[in-house]
């Protein structure tokens, strides 16, 4: 990352009297796709269109990360706290804290946006459980085109769930963006803060009550935080231990546990394969199959046949032989 020489032209953006969201924010040439809402955070995808651009950036209420979808590399030069000249790519970060206006001018072409907006009171609330950090001192340092791997993989991740109606996709999400949070200030914090490694698992009574609910509830839409009160954890340290405990994410367990009370109704019941996939909430079929398959080493539907064959084998056959 390389600091500017030069000033940018014009004068330097004013820092606002009051910051304002992110939902205020306007960008001349950059047309706004989707935007979708997450406990902790507002993920929007954007398409800059025009080969130049100069943009003002207001002060905002929350931290944003600003990641590039790919496209033609774009040459940007900004002004936050300081000013930046780099090459914006796949792969790349900005992260804008909150609180700092910032103006720049982008050439190179069109390309795709996405912006991740990280609430500062459930960015705090990382801070405190994972890193032992004062929730009203928790800041992050703004970065311009720095390599951020992570960063990146989460944010496309997230977009691809947009349009999911799978309710464990709703768990999946919610560890992304725990995890978005706690990279962001292990990485990016101004206050250096020890990482709090936790040992062990749940207790065996916690694990019980919790693994009780997720089989008592298989079509429900789960969330990291029902089931973390079910153990008296916040999410963060619920996720850490549950995960010690079993070897496998919440996520993880949660679908595997759908697709056995799935399999155990395809081979008990007569409903159609349709009926099991929203009774073990699914509510995408195709996706329920291949899940399926992936976890048992069979479409549902080859087991349906296969268990429908070992009932009546000799109408079976006899209906093969017509």
């Amino acid at each position: 990352m390389d600091s500017a020489s030069e000033e940018l032209p014009g004068n330097p953006p004013p820092v606002l009297s009051s910051s304002v969201s992110l939902e205020d924010m306007s960008y001349q040439e950059i047309s706004t796709e989707h935007v979708i809402h997450w406990p902790g955070l507002l993920l929007r995808t954007s398409h800059v269109t025009a080969p130049e651009i100069d943009s003002f950036i207001p002060a905002l209420a929350e931290d944003t990360f600003i990641i590039g979808l790919g496209g033609q590399p774009v040459r940007g030069r900004a002004k936050f706290s300081r000013n930046y000249d780099d090459m914006l790519e796949l792969g790349k970060i900005v992260l804008l804290p909150r609180g700092t206006p910032a103006a720049q001018h982008t050439s190179g072409g069109e390309c795709g946006l996405l912006l991740l907006n990280i609430d500062s009171s459930f960015l705090g609330s990382v801070g405190l459980e994972r890193l032992d950090m004062d929730p009203a001192h928790v800041e992050l340092a703004e970065q311009y085109a720095v390599w951020d791997r992570l960063a990146v993989e989460i944010g496309v991740t997230l977009i691809g769930l947009r349009d999911s109606h799978n309710p464990s996709d709703n768990l999946y999400a919610e560890s992304l963006i725990h995890t978005l949070a706690l990279h962001s200030l292990r990485q990016y914090g101004v206050f250096p803060a020890k990482f709090e490694r936790l040992s062990g698992g749940l207790s065996l009574t916690a694990l019980r009550r919790v693994k009780d609910y997720i089989h008592q509830h298989p079509g429900n839409d789960l969330t990291l935080a029902d089931l973390s009160k079910l153990a008296n954890f916040s999410v963060c340290h619920f996720s850490t231990l549950f995960k010690a405990s079993t070897g496998q994410s919440v996520h993880q367990y949660v679908l595997e546990q759908r697709i056995a009370e799935a399999k155990q109704l395809v081979l008990t019941s007569s409903l159609a394969l349709a009926e099991i996939a929203d009774a073990v909430g699914f509510a995408d079929q195709s996706h329920f199959t291949r899940t399926f398959k992936r976890i048992v080493g069979t479409t549902p539907g080859a087991l349906q046949k296969h268990r429908k064959f070992v009932q009546n084998p000799r109408k079976n056959l006899q209906d093969q032989d017509a």
